[in-house]
């Protein structure tokens, strides 16, 4: 069967969300936590079947907010570009390269890839020829005599959409997260999803056909699970993907930007807990108590734990009985004190409407 709701099916890994991206979900505008004032020209060189499970790199080339100071001639990083002094830097416990050079004009190039050594890097940013700067894409050519096995595969000058996608998340019994994503290229966009995050990269990828990309991520520590989920990625069921669908992910319930339910934030905070599910009771028995006697047989709360946010979270959710929301959401936030007891310190409070958008509950009307 055709995978298109990906699942991991890995022994210990529990699923939780799964999530359809269409293409421009979000606008790419830079990569790297690189931002410029004028539009950047991003290019993917790499193997000429045009794989980026193959190793590759993305070119960028900025003509605004260059990093002057941080290329230095006399530096021990410092090598020779065509002429131009340029900062290599290659971490082989991590397999992750840069370099970054100046070019005649004043506009800087800079190269990253996380499956070219410091070498081939080299190597590949001394083939380059920079084209005009009036250029439809004012990034860079190979040269004639460049290496058979590599090719431009794609390139972009500005803001560009970001690859479609289905994703899914599991969880490991220690609390590391695996996800999944079924990518569609976009060359440039899917390139940008491997490669712009931290140190340490933790990726695996496997290529289905021509047209999908299978890309593996997770926790740092997960990285042997890593390796092996991506031998271990399924169709999703239809009843599988629905409860991923209703399970809340920590980017959509960030609480920056969510009201505070101060009803309920004050009364759970006034008791410690034994566990987080003690907690999760126990607002679950304030909100029931809000709920009119005639609603009460049709209100079901649920309770979700979020995985991927910085501080430890769990969700209580509210099934509502209009045409516009389908829930009421409660985010809180909790620490566990030296004793071993739970107390909550932050209770926030979201609407989903029925196309699964999140919005404050204070001000947001579902359309």
């Amino acid at each position: 069967m055709a995978v298109t709701e990906p699942v991991i099916d890995l022994p210990g890994c529990t699923s939780t969300w799964g999530r359809d991206y269409p293409e421009g979900t979000y606008t790419i505008d830079g990569v790297f936590a690189r931002r410029s004032s004028l539009p950047i020209a991003s290019q993917v060189f790499g193997d000429p079947g045009g794989s980026l499970v193959q190793p590759f790199a993305i070119a960028l080339r900025f003509f605004a907010d260059q990093r002057v100071g941080e290329v230095a001639a006399d530096a021990s990083d410092t090598v020779d570009v065509n002429g131009s002094a340029g900062r290599l830097q290659w971490h082989p416990e991590i397999r992750r390269s840069s370099l970054h050079w100046l070019l005649p004009d004043g506009s800087e190039a800079y190269l990253r890839s996380d499956s070219l050594d410091g070498d081939q890097l080299l190597a590949l940013a001394r083939s380059l020829v920079a084209r005009p700067a009036d250029a439809a894409v004012p990034g860079f050519d190979l040269a004639d005599d460049h290496a058979s096995t590599v090719a431009l595969l794609d390139e972009e000058f500005g803001p560009f959409p970001s690859a479609a996608s289905a994703t899914s998340q599991c969880v490991l019994a220690d609390g590391a997260n695996l996800r999944v994503s079924l990518i569609t290229p976009g060359i440039v966009a899917a390139a940008a999803t491997i490669l712009d995050r931290g140190i340490p990269p933790r990726v695996s990828l496997r290529q289905i056909d021509a047209g999908h990309l299978l890309l593996v991520t997770g926790t740092p520590s997960a990285a042997d699970a890593i390796v092996d989920a991506v031998d271990h990625v399924r169709q999703a069921t239809p009843s599988e993907w629905a409860a991923m669908l209703d399970y809340p992910t920590g980017a959509e319930f960030n609480p920056i930007g969510l009201p505070i339910d101060a009803d309920a934030q004050y009364r759970l905070a006034t008791a410690t807990y034994a566990s987080p599910e003690e907690m999760s009771d126990a607002l679950t028995a304030i909100l029931q108590a809000r709920v009119p006697s005639s609603d009460v047989a049709d209100v079901v709360f649920t309770t979700y734990t979020l995985y991927d946010i910085p501080s430890p979270a769990f969700v209580v959710s509210k099934n509502e009985l209009d045409d516009s929301v389908v829930a009421t959401r409660w985010v809180v936030l909790y620490q566990q004190d030296a004793t071993g007891r739970y107390s909550a310190f932050e209770v926030h409070q979201a609407i989903v409407c029925r196309d699964r958008t999140v919005l404050p509950a204070d001000t947001g009307v579902c359309p």
